[in-house]
């Protein structure tokens, strides 16, 4: 199953594709290897950031090695992409797909940078995410908007049939971010705008949603739900846990139990999506 055919199936009945942002080995090993074991494929999402940092090329290797160990069903895809270099340096790394954001434009703006990345995309056979509507909170240094409404359902499908993004995000409530109270998702747009777009439709901001929210996402057959911060704090907590009280740190035994967190967690968000886990 390629990335698109994945995209169809989550559209038509499948699960959605959980997205994992990974930061380094331990936590790209930990998503991939859940997926295998789940029987499940994922998308491993790095930042803008993470590519700046440890250079695409570098991050493409690694994805072969990684796929090649596990043998999972593991696609590599940008997130959150603003700047041309970051992603050219993911079409020639051999990325499975990146996503084009230019949210903070104006629509019309927007509509032609979108438009022209995935051409450039989708003559290299990548799939491209793009965004209507900025996402409220922050993903690591991309600011998200404040707005209170979001786009409406005539402007989001306007937006897919313009563009020809294969992923269309949208400001539905969601945040980047913990959550300091429910979101009041808008449930009634997703219902409306899923059947009426191409593109699978992407629910940023899934980390601290819970097992029931998640479910019912995925009976509303949302193609794609990002999880970043949980990630990020389970990592964190789990080398700070392995180092605690420790004089001389052991830097390989706080991977590893960083690499068995995010893998069990992992696998309560795709149990959760498959109807199985209850909370996650």
């Amino acid at each position: 199953m390629n990335f698109k055919k994945a995209i169809t199936h989550a559209r038509t009945g499948g699960p959605p594709l959980a997205a994992f942002n990974i930061v380094d080995y331990a936590s790209f090993v930990a998503v991939s290897e859940a997926a295998r074991e789940a029987g499940k494929p994922v998308i491993a999402q790095v930042s803008a950031r993470t590519v700046q940092y440890y250079g695409a090329a570098t991050i493409g290797m690694l994805a072969d090695q990684v796929r090649q160990r596990t043998n999972a069903k593991c696609f590599l895809h940008l997130d959150h992409a603003r700047e041309d270099t970051v992603i050219e340096a993911a079409c020639t790394a051999g990325f499975d797909g990146f996503m084009i954001d230019a949210s903070d434009l104006a629509y019309d703006a927007n509509v032609r940078r979108t438009r022209e990345w995935v051409r450039r995309g989708h003559a290299v056979g990548m799939v491209v995410e793009g965004e209507i509507g900025a996402i409220r909170g922050a993903e690591e240094d991309v600011a998200g908007g404040e707005c209170v409404s979001g786009p409406t359902l005539e402007q989001c499908e306007r937006f897919a049939a313009d563009t020809g993004v294969d992923f269309l995000g949208a400001d539905i409530g969601t945040t980047h971010g913990l959550y300091a109270s429910p979101p009041a998702i808008r449930f009634s747009f997703i219902e409306q705008i899923v059947p009426r777009i191409k593109a699978g439709f992407v629910v940023h901001g899934g980390s601290g949603l819970d097992g029931m929210t998640l479910r019912v996402l995925a009976d509303l057959k949302v193609a794609k739900i990002n999880f970043s911060t949980e990630l990020k704090i389970a990592w964190a907590e789990s080398v700070r846990k392995a180092t605690s009280g420790e004089s001389v740190p052991e830097p390989l035994l706080a991977l590893q139990h960083a690499h068995q967190v995010i893998k069990d967690l992992v696998h309560a968000k795709l149990r959760s999506l498959d109807g199985a886990g209850g909370q996650a």
